[in-house]
């Protein structure tokens, strides 16, 4: 069973102590530096701390706005007494969610009868806060279709089928991984898992894979819940003959003999589905043209709603070919794989994510499967990698990524770090199992993860934020700007001398080396760029109200007068709309009764730019289809806008939002009905 105990982990105590040390505030940024981690992996921390000191009685840490923390003498003594008390000891706090996953955790593999007063006491937390948690728990499988009940002979029991049980599992399970590494957790055989995870790793090596960090472990684990299950699993569904052609199933059946057939062929398939780092992809699609087809349809989806058209499309249609013939079985069978740094995709990512689910919900339409939040996530990375077309090189700083995540998420990360400065390479991505054997040249590393200070590193988020952006540009041009700030210089100075009078050349040169030798203000420039939406381009004067038009046409010219007014596109913009919508105007309607209207930035767009007319009648366009709205975008790249379109799926994904819109008094109206929406959100 699960050994009940709180913890202070090293890291915790580290950040602790420091700021007891202190006679003055200290600030987020400066323990981020301090431990080598994001501002944000600081912010968890203090979380994770604050339920720590809620169970000791000792105030809880709270940063003051634009000071940070400051314990005072009495904080600063109680905390030396306590830390003094544990003896060196690790104890852990089990907040909300990590209780909840335990909890699950625990039903599904406990041989005695659990009640609410046993788990409370394994988490040392109180009756009714175990029932609190027993009740959210109760919501979130409803969710998967499955249902916590309670008998008074069984205890609490997970009600539903077993493959979805098994998902369920599995999602949880990885929430909690860690503490079951570090002993926190003793609910299974650990010599039964470990034995397992051997095997695994044997057939990881013979398919010559590498699966992504946790993966084997987590399945490990699943076996053994397996082994102790009286349930079978229902496999009726599945093609076997597709199943048992793959060597992964036949590995399955040389290591796992005493499996049952149908658990084998369930176990083959995880395999099939899991990830493998980058550049490890072990599944070729050229064979499936309908996996290209159906890549080919999702990019078309894409651009269409995101107003864009990506670069290197070819590519990204294999990748994500490549992608969806692991990630089908995965829709097709239930398999719940959670992503770890799903939630930083869509609070990075919102505008993208947005838009990738509305891809992902007209594919789940083609498919006849559904599409989590999850896997939503990692197509939004897919996406986010093609948006750019980095730019030419004239510098070479040559970036070693060293990560553990997915193709998809690595494809983003490269993205963003080309992105940052144009003379940065990133020559190779490799897992941190590769580092060490790895010999070819490079600068210095990105890395995702915890490796040895002996490699010059910077380390960050999965999802870049702000302060790994500012930490790279900091490190660069501490590093090698200064080097070549002299001859940048210079070079300039020898395109404009010609230009200037000789006596100032002096004063030029001495000028020119001043300003690229303090560049760094640039970099929160670079970074702190503000995002402009609906309500920062849409004005009062951008509005049209009217009661009916005959023809779509003159809608598409009526909707874009007020761009046009203003010159920020041309006529030729309008025309290259209409040609648009005959062409694909199934994907111009964002909604039954919304239609975006836009073409591209090169067909006349002088300005970023947005125009809206209601129809309170409607306009019939092809296909019998009737626009209430037409919104006219006039983009000017393939990211200013996607703020703006975010916005715009938000608003008008709701049908009362389009019918309080159609009646507005007039164009101020409609203006502060948009507004006044959007500011809740």
């Amino acid at each position: 069973m699960m050994m009940g105990y709180v913890s202070v982990e090293s890291r915790g105590r580290f950040l602790l102590e420091y700021i007891m040390k202190r006679e003055d505030y200290v600030t987020l940024d400066e323990l981020a530096r301090h431990l080598h981690i994001s501002k944000r992996s600081v912010y968890y921390d203090l979380i994770k701390l604050n339920h720590w000191l809620e169970s000791t009685g000792i105030e809880a840490i709270k940063p003051e706005r634009q000071r940070g923390i400051l314990f005072s003498s009495e904080q600063k003594e109680r905390l030396r007494v306590y830390l003094e008390a544990l003896d060196g000891t690790e104890h852990h706090v089990f907040y909300q969610e990590e209780r909840m996953a335990v909890t699950l955790c625990e039903l599904m593999l406990a041989k005695e009868v659990l009640t609410a007063e046993k788990m409370a006491k394994l988490m040392n937390v109180s009756r009714n806060t175990m029932l609190a948690d027993i009740k959210l728990l109760k919501a979130q499988l409803l969710k998967y279709g499955l249902k916590l009940l309670y008998d008074q002979r069984k205890g609490y029991i997970v009600v539903g089928e077993t493959i979805k049980k098994r998902a369920v599992f599995l999602y949880y399970f990885a929430q909690i991984a860690s503490l079951a590494r570090r002993d926190v957790l003793s609910y299974f055989n650990q010599a039964a898992v470990k034995c397992h995870h051997v095997k695994l790793m044997t057939i990881e090596k013979e398919l010559c894979v590498q699966y992504v960090e946790g993966t084997l472990e987590q399945l490990a684990v699943l076996i053994m819940l397996i082994e102790n299950s009286r349930e079978s699993i229902n496999m009726i569904d599945i093609d076997e003959r597709e199943i048992v052609s793959h060597k992964e199933y036949d590995l399955i059946c040389k290591y796992f003999p005493q499996l049952s057939g149908s658990e084998q062929m369930y176990m083959a398939i995880h395999l099939l589905g899991a990830r493998v780092v980058p550049g490890k992809e072990f599944v070729a699609c050229n064979d499936k043209p309908e996996l290209m087809d159906l890549a080919r349809h999702m990019v078309e989806v894409f651009e269409n709603l995101a107003c864009i058209k990506l670069s290197e499309r070819q590519q990204l249609i294999k990748r994500l070919a490549k992608h969806l013939n692991c990630s089908l079985y995965r829709y097709r069978y239930g398999i719940v794989e959670g992503n770890p740094i799903a939630q930083d995709v869509q609070k990075q990512y919102t505008e993208l994510f947005e838009i990738t689910r509305r891809v992902a919900g007209n594919i789940s339409k083609l498919i006849g499967y559904p599409i989590s939040n999850s896997e939503i996530a990692y197509l939004t990375m897919y996406f986010g990698a093609y948006i750019r077309k980095t730019s030419r090189r004239r510098y070479h700083i040559k970036v070693l990524v060293v990560c553990s995540n997915g193709v998809s998420t690595v494809q983003i990360l490269k993205s963003e770090i080309e992105q940052l400065l144009p003379l940065i390479e990133v020559v190779d991505i490799i897992s941190i199992k590769e580092l060490e054997s790895y010999h070819e040249s490079y600068d210095f590393i990105i890395t995702t993860l915890d490796i040895d200070d002996k490699y010059p590193h910077i380390t960050v988020r999965p999802i870049l934020t702000w302060e790994d952006k500012k930490a790279i540009l900091s490190y660069v041009m501490r590093t090698y700007w200064t080097n070549n700030s002299k001859a940048e210089a210079e070079r300039f100075f020898r395109l404009v001398k010609q230009f200037v009078a000789e006596k100032f050349h002096h004063s030029l040169m001495k000028e020119l080396k001043s300003y690229f030798e303090y560049r760094l203000p640039e970099i929160n420039r670079i970074t702190d760029q503000e995002k402009v939406g609906l309500t920062d381009i849409l004005t009062p004067k951008m509005i049209k109200i009217i009661d009916k038009i005959d023809d779509w046409h003159n809608g598409i010219a009526l909707a874009a007068t007020p761009l046009l007014e203003e010159k920020y596109i041309t006529k030729e913009y309008i025309d290259a709309m209409i040609l648009c919508i005959e062409t694909h105007g199934t994907y111009a309607f964002i909604t039954p009764q919304v239609i975006l209207a836009h073409a591209r930035p090169e067909d006349g767009v002088e300005h970023l730019s947005l125009s809206m007319m209601s129809i309170r009648n409607g306009v019939k366009f092809q296909d019998n289809r009737r626009a209430k709205v037409i919104l006219v975008l006039a983009p000017v790249d393939n990211e200013q806008h996607l703020q703006i379109l975010k916005d715009i799926i938000v608003f008008f994904d709701h049908t009362s939002n389009i019918d309080r819109l159609t009646k507005a008094a007039n164009e101020a109206d409609a203006y502060s009905i948009i507004k006044n929406i959007l500011h809740k959100h």
